[in-house]
């Protein structure tokens, strides 16, 4: 089609990009690494882990919270109302 609009002097038609998008991580989360069996521990009463998560978060006046858990491959994710900062993500771990 370039060859064709150069040879006859035609205004190239510009077409339009296609945004991809692709499902990943969301940045409103943390990834915790864990070996399988202690994640399936942790699986089996994920509310009281996230109560506790979320009373070590209110204690350091944090207004970050954990919404649930769910396992990911190597470990735990997180899931929060914002974006996790270093000294939330280390009380998390």
């Amino acid at each position: 089609m370039e060859i064709h609009n150069a040879m006859f002097d035609k205004p190239t038609q510009r077409t339009k990009k296609i945004q991809i998008t692709t499902k990943g991580p969301s940045k409103k989360q943390a990834i915790v690494p864990l070996l399988d069996k202690h994640a399936k521990t942790i699986m089996t009463n994920t509310s009281s882990h996230v109560h506790l998560i979320n009373n070590l978060l209110k204690n350091i006046k944090s207004s970050m919270y954990a919404k649930y858990i769910q396992p990911c491959p190597g470990g735990l994710s997180i899931t929060t109302n914002n974006v996790p900062v270093p000294s939330n993500l280390t009380l998390i771990e």
